[in-house]
């Protein structure tokens, strides 16, 4: 898996789809810290269980008798509308953490597997309509921790899992200013010592047509920043290693629309691709996911345009079929500030008259308005 960014992205992938996810990783490398990050990101509330220090009892309520049958009450940490036992706000989500999953008794493991697999713990169900999640972490199956092996099938097809190893640059970002000048100096000049120890799932994870079902329709018009940013985490950790590496040489291989750099850099390729995607059955599809892409570029105030690049953005835009180029501008004028120093509107129209499309652009916007 990836830096610590990348993992509490997924993490956050997981939580709002609301997808089952295990945490794997040594004592004290954050897999908590990512958990408490992510739902304060996503502002869901926070209810961690550690199942190593609990019994079945305190973790599934106490049995009543109720018309003659064993009915077990709501336990006490289970939030709905009803209970709110650590007075959060009923109105967010809610992620319930399970740590320390696998070092749990048995009994606890099959009294908590089917809450993290369905969020059900007898008869109480955590709220999917509001968002509610499960998420766990486990320690590595090995002789340095003792654990309980998770030899269930259906929780390791289920689930998705991450590996949470942070390098030794993240520590120094996490501590600087927590430990002593010294110490820090002292662990940047000799990283070894926080090096963690590299350690894999004892299992391979594999696809299913479960998960396939309930991970790749989240993919789709999902651009290429996307897939390389996090896109390719999420598949690992829910498909495996392999169907990712396959999947991501499929996906280069369609036309994923126009990058930023292709189109302020202009080549005769690009207005090949630009012409095969606006002419005949045009790709409205592709088009939208590259000015998409194109607004979040210029939105950003660290862009610098060159005079050509401005130029070569004119150039596109003006290419776009009348609909989606009068949709284009409307958000351009609307979420962009400036470009080379003007007003989205002011820039346009001097490159309109530069090129002598001011009339072609006066008649386009005059019948868009009537």
């Amino acid at each position: 898996m990836a830096n610590m960014k990348v993992v509490r992205k997924v993490v956050q992938f997981s939580m709002e789809k609301q997808l089952p996810v295990i945490l794997w990783g040594e004592a004290g490398v954050g897999k908590t810290d990512i958990v408490g990050q992510a739902s304060r990101d996503l502002k869901y509330n926070l209810v961690t269980l550690h199942l190593a220090t609990q019994d079945v009892a305190d973790l599934i309520g106490v049995p009543q008798g109720i018309d003659g049958r064993t009915v077990y009450a709501k336990p006490s940490w289970f939030i709905d509308s009803d209970s709110n036992p650590t007075q959060v706000d009923v109105n967010r989500p809610t992620v319930y953490f399970l740590d320390e999953f696998n070092r749990g008794s048995r009994p606890v493991l099959a009294a908590m597997l089917p809450f993290l697999l369905t969020g059900k713990i007898h008869e109480h169900t955590i709220r999917k309509d509001m968002g509610d999640c499960v998420i766990a972490a486990c320690n590595f199956s090995d002789d340095d921790y003792d654990v309980t092996e998770l030899s269930d099938k259906a929780l390791r097809d289920r689930c998705g899992h991450v590996i949470v190893r942070p390098e030794a640059d993240e520590f120094l970002d996490f501590s600087k200013g927590v430990l002593d000048d010294n110490t820090w100096e002292m662990i940047k000049a000799n990283p070894e010592i926080v090096n963690i120890a590299v350690k894999e799932l004892d299992f391979k994870v594999e696809p299913s047509r479960r998960k396939l079902c309930q991970v790749m329709p989240h993919f789709k018009d999902k651009d290429m920043d996307w897939v390389q940013a996090i896109g390719l985490n999420i598949l690992q950790a829910y498909l495996g290693e392999d169907f990712a590496t396959i999947w991501f040489k499929n996906f280069k291989k369609r036309d994923n629309g126009l990058t930023v750099e292709e189109i302020l850099a202009r080549t005769k390729e690009t207005v090949e691709k630009i012409s095969r995607l606006t002419t005949g059955d045009v790709r409205v599809d592709i088009l939208e996911i590259t000015n998409s892409r194109l607004v979040k570029h210029l939105q950003n105030k660290k862009t610098k345009v060159t005079e050509e690049q401005a130029e070569n953005l004119f150039h596109y835009i003006f290419s776009l079929p009348p609909d989606i180029l009068r949709n284009m501008i409307e958000v351009l004028e609307k979420d962009v500030s400036k470009i080379r120093g003007m007003a989205f509107g002011e820039f346009f129209w001097e490159m309109a008259e530069k090129f002598e499309k001011k009339e072609v652009i006066t008649t386009l916007v005059r019948s868009y308005k009537e």
